[in-house]
């Protein structure tokens, strides 16, 4: 719950997903920012697993 509440300040959705994803993994920002589309892709549907 502490990384959920993390982010909750953020209001653009992909803001706040991408503070979340770095929060989870410990990857800073522009490590997650270098992502193709296809790697971000992969990290995002696990996410959206962990959270439903």
């Amino acid at each position: 719950m502490r990384d959920l509440r993390a982010v909750k300040e953020f209001k653009d959705p992909q803001e706040k997903e991408v503070r979340l994803l770095s929060n989870l993994t410990n990857l800073t920002i522009d490590e997650i920012d270098a992502f193709t589309m296809k790697e971000y892709g992969k990290i995002q549907k696990v996410l959206h697993g962990f959270l439903s």
